[in-house]
């Protein structure tokens, strides 16, 4: 019997309709799977990863 697997990128892109729509209610961990914030802006995101734009990766305000 074949297991599912997930494999490849599973984290949201900009614009995707999982940004912001979960709920902070089924929260059960502070931090998504890379260790961020599980919820940024108000919302939690739908998934594991919390959208995480990465513009000022590098130390810019």
């Amino acid at each position: 019997m074949a297991v599912p697997t997930i494999t490849g990128n599973a984290r949201l892109l900009l614009g995707s309709a999982a940004i912001g729509t979960g709920d902070n209610g089924a929260v059960q961990n502070n931090q998504d799977l890379d260790g961020n914030d599980r919820i940024d802006g108000g919302t939690v995101d739908m998934g594991a990863y919390e959208y995480n734009d990465l513009i000022f990766a590098n130390g810019f305000d």
